[in-house]
């Protein structure tokens, strides 16, 4: 199974796995006989991996996954929706989610942890002679609390048609699962990344039903009738 899955992940867009990963299947072909090869052809016609499709660049990502595995410091130029800033920032390693790739760190310029889209990192420089932050493997990273700072209690259900859909990396150890197939969110997020979850579940629609915060209610709101504006609906 590994040399079935790992073409699958190499080919996601912009995967730093790419040229290690065809390597790899290589080798592993090489390997096998030709009994077993023939048996992976076939379970290879019939299974896929399907994630969302996006169009876009991220020259550095490979560099960056090289950086956290050799636990270097990096000074980035990152563009977020808003500006252009400089950061100082420690990788913990790469995931994907939604179909982007992220760099999972921490960022000294607002002494937290930080998702930064890796195709929104414009440039890096390695820095030496500074101390890492806790050493973190990236599932650690994920399973970690989310939010630092003011902070909001997150309380939603979701369908279990909603679970099949949901991006499980924005909530971690908080998103379980029940025996019904419906899952259940209660965490702290922060008070400042209202518009990141409300995107989230806008996109789920009826498959999730939050009750708190009030906040990101409203929100929700906000955005729903925003959208039916747009298409000429009361």
């Amino acid at each position: 199974m590994v040399s079935a899955a790992l073409p699958a992940t190499s080919a996601q867009a912009h995967s730093p796995f790419a040229r290690q990963g065809l390597s790899a299947v290589s080798k592993l072909r090489a390997a096998m006989t030709a009994d077993v090869v023939k048996d992976l052809e076939r379970l290879q016609d019939r299974v896929a991996m399907v994630s969302v499709a996006r169009v876009y660049e991220a020259p550095l990502l490979a560099n960056l996954l090289q950086a956290a595995l050799e636990g270097d410091h990096l000074q980035i130029s990152y563009e977020s929706r808003r500006t252009r800033s400089e950061r100082l920032i420690y990788p913990y390693g790469v995931y994907t989610g939604l179909g982007f790739w992220y760099c999972a760190c921490f960022d000294y310029r607002n002494n937290r942890h930080a998702s930064l889209r890796a195709d929104r990192i414009l440039s890096m420089e390695r820095v030496e002679g500074l101390e890492p932050p806790t050493a973190l493997t990236i599932q650690e990273w994920l399973k970690r609390p989310q939010a630092e700072g003011p902070t909001m209690p997150l309380h939603a259900t979701l369908t279990p048609r909603g679970m099949t859909t949901i991006d499980w990396s924005a909530f971690g150890g908080a998103l379980t699962l029940n025996g019904s197939g419906e899952g259940d969110i209660d965490t702290d997020i922060p008070a400042t990344s209202l518009g990141y979850y409300s995107r989230i579940f806008l996109q789920l629609g009826g498959e999730a039903n939050i009750t708190s915060p009030p906040e990101l209610i409203d929100l929700l709101c906000i955005q729903a009738r925003a959208l039916l504006a747009t298409y000429g609906r009361n």
